[in-house]
């Protein structure tokens, strides 16, 4: 095992002093000195993959002493020469990194991307969110955005030059930071927020036609069955409402005098998945098929 490590410095902030502790705790369950986890990462080199490193063993003491936040490759390195986890090495220095980064910048705090409201307010949220993702270098998020993000569009917003992203900057770049699902969805959502600030007007959202798939770009409210009074539409449609309360939900509307066999079996089809739907949007098919059942 080699001689004793130096204590983590007293001054360490909390966060690189966790990735440290961590890094030492699976070396001393691997029970390996810095030489001998070397020479096994030369001997037997892991398979390649994103954010990996050769390293001697100087380099792995380094990154384990607290001093300074090492390179992320470095830290899922030392993960994989243990036998540990390099996800969770990767999540640690992410930590450690996010606060590094913001103390760097000084960023105000930011609000929860469901509580933004402008776009001053989803600015500070983007930088916050990059800065989380372990503020990677411009160019390497347009690469990892497969060139849909300019890297000199992302440095005019990361420093301020910029303050009014598009929308789809805002999804490509949550995207890229690694959101997804409802999550994301939740970025678009903020984006039509702030731009209804804006303009006074709220953002346009377009009809979601049953029988067209849906993009994943807003949030998925509970539904709701409409009567036979709605708008007059040559079919059974899926639409979304927003009610005074400011709380959303679907509702499947269709012409008045349909025959109640016709709206059966729209519904039978919309419930059966016979169209591209999500998942949620099934699910709002299959409860409207229920209540029109109990009618």
């Amino acid at each position: 095992m080699g001689r004793r490590e130096k204590p983590v410095p007293a001054g360490c902030p909390k966060p690189l002093a966790t990735l440290a502790r961590w890094l030492r705790e699976q070396r001393r369950h691997a029970e390996l000195s810095y030489p001998q986890m070397s020479r096994r990462l030369h001997d037997h080199p892991p398979e390649p993959g994103p954010g990996q490193t050769p390293c001697s063993a100087d380099t792995l003491a380094r990154a384990a002493a607290g001093h300074r936040l090492p390179r992320m490759a470095v830290v899922r390195t030392y993960a994989l020469a243990c036998g540990a986890d390099p996800a969770e090495a990767e999540r640690l220095w992410k930590r450690a990194r996010y606060h590094q980064a913001r103390a760097e910048r000084g960023l105000p705090e930011a609000l929860h991307i469901n509580y933004v409201r402008n776009f001053a307010e989803l600015l500070t949220a983007l930088q916050d969110q990059y800065c989380k993702n372990g503020a990677r270098p411009y160019q390497e998020l347009e690469e990892a955005s497969a060139g849909r993000l300019s890297h000199s569009t992302i440095a005019r917003l990361m420093t301020g030059r910029t303050g009014r992203p598009s929308r789809f900057f805002v999804i490509t770049f949550a995207e890229v930071c690694g959101l997804r699902g409802l999550a994301l969805e939740a970025w678009g959502q903020a984006w039509d927020r702030a731009e209804e600030q804006r303009t006074g007007q709220a953002a346009p959202r377009p009809r979601r036609a049953a029988t067209a798939e849906v993009p994943r770009s807003g949030r998925r409210p509970q539904p709701s069955l409409s009567g036979s009074s709605g708008p007059q539409e040559t079919e059974l449609f899926l639409d979304r409402l927003r009610l005074p309360d400011g709380q959303e939900v679907w509702l499947y509307r269709q012409p008045p005098g349909v025959p109640e066999g016709d709206r059966m079996s729209r519904l039978e089809e919309l419930a059966n998945g016979r169209f591209a739907l999500t998942g949620r949007e099934l699910e709002a098919a299959r409860r409207a098929r229920t209540a029109a059942h109990r009618i």
